[in-house]
């Protein structure tokens, strides 16, 4: 190990002990125990380096030169990072964990380490050293492994540079027997401010924003539905930043779909990272460049007084009136400008505001119908379904199944 890395892991041990009991390790490149701080080592150790599943795809992954989390059937957590000389050949692998990123009760752990068959004599004394191990959400978890990176290389890391096993899966684990509270609303916000935006500089000014606090338990015990819920809940914060930001609503609540959708269909932390990561990219893009278009005063003027009288009738002749254009300039001027007919607007506007209804709030849908001026809900639902590929009743079971947080 060069001086300088020894130095830097040393300090970062002594600041790791400062706020949680994560435990150090360093292994060679046989896998060889070379050093830990472990009292418990000979406990833990063997959950770490038994599990073939988890230590097998271990060295393939120090090829890429980024830290590995890596989760095993009892819901510990670890990350790896690689120590490498001049050349590229491997050094050490240091090892951070294990940590719990939800709080399990002593049944359920009990009743995972029964079915790894390990005896019931030897399952006391593992269950007293697992109840002992630290709770961290998983965010702050990743950032100790960015830092211990950065002790390492010295290279400044994202959240999505950290590496996941393929063979990554998570385990179906009991409730939490504690909710978390929630403690990243000012990093929560600075980024929604940043969509709103559409900042040029947010990947830049996003990547020095530090989160704190704890998540409540949206995953009922399985790691990977807890972050995807998680995401699911930023994007539908990210959709309406974006709309505050002057995207219009069908085209964000069109992307909405997309990655929420894409989300679902993610089957490893990495893939749910790089979805998170694609989606707001792509909202802060699209709302950089709807304010680099420059619209006239009339046509922002007749925007305006259609979103403020969404369930108003908003035909032709009457929004004429709003802006003192004849009827033909109007439409001519507003095609113009705007890329769609003031038909297709008033329309795109009418469905995202039922979308919006039918996401956050309880109305039946033949209210909603009538609240935003379509004539009956048979039309209502042909719309809908033009705009979104499903019906009203669809859309609303597929946000509650999606989006809102499982109930204990």
């Amino acid at each position: 190990m060069s001086e300088n890395a020894e130095r830097n892991l040393r300090l970062f041990q002594e600041l790791l002990t400062c706020a949680h009991n994560v435990y150090f390790w360093t292994y060679d490149s046989h896998l060889a125990n070379t050093y830990t701080n472990c009292p418990d080592s000979a406990v833990l150790s063997p959950l770490f380096l038994g599990n073939e599943e988890q230590t097998r795809p271990l060295l393939p992954l120090g090829e890429k030169n980024r830290p590995a989390v890596l989760e095993d059937s009892l819901g510990l957590l670890w990350i790896a990072d690689y120590e490498k000389d001049t050349v590229g050949a491997l050094l050490y692998i240091h090892v951070i964990g294990p940590v719990f990123i939800e709080d399990f009760s002593e049944r359920t752990l009990e009743n995972a380490l029964r079915s790894m068959d390990i005896p019931a004599g030897r399952r006391q004394p593992i269950l007293r050293v697992l109840e002992a191990l630290p709770v961290i959400p998983v965010t702050r978890f990743y950032e100790y492994g960015i830092m211990l990176h950065y002790c390492i290389c010295g290279e400044r890391i994202a959240f999505s540079d950290l590496q996941y096993p393929e063979s990554h899966k998570n385990m179906k684990k009991g409730n939490a027997s504690q909710p978390e509270s929630h403690g990243t609303w000012a990093m929560e916000q600075e980024l929604l401010r940043l969509i709103e935006e559409g900042n040029p500089d947010y990947r830049k000014k996003a990547g020095k924003l530090v989160t704190g606090g704890n998540v409540a338990n949206l995953g009922r015990g399985d790691s990977i539905r807890q972050v995807k819920n998680i995401t699911i809940i930023f994007t539908a914060l990210c959709t309406r930043a974006a709309i505050r930001g002057g995207l219009s609503p069908e085209v964000a609540y069109t992307l909405s779909d997309k990655y929420i959708i894409g989300i679902e269909s993610c089957s490893t932390l990495s893939e749910v990272a790089e979805t998170n990561d694609a989606m707001q990219e792509d909202f802060v893009n699209r709302v950089h460049q709807c304010k680099l278009k420059q619209y006239s005063v009339p046509i922002q003027n007749c925007c305006n007084y259609i979103q403020l009288h969404i369930g108003d009738r908003n035909s032709i002749p009457d929004l004429a009136r709003q802006t003192g254009y004849s009827e033909n300039y109007l439409s001519r001027k507003f095609r113009k400008e705007m890329g769609i007919t003031l038909t297709e607007y008033v329309t795109g506007q009418r469905i995202g505001a039922a979308r919006e209804m039918l996401i956050s709030g309880t109305e039946e849908i033949q209210d909603i119908c009538t609240r935003l001026g379509f004539g009956s809900q048979s039309y209502f639902g042909e719309v809908f379904r033009k705009y979104t590929k499903m019906s009203p009743s669809e859309y609303r079971a597929k946000w509650r199944e999606a989006g809102t947080i499982q109930k204990e």
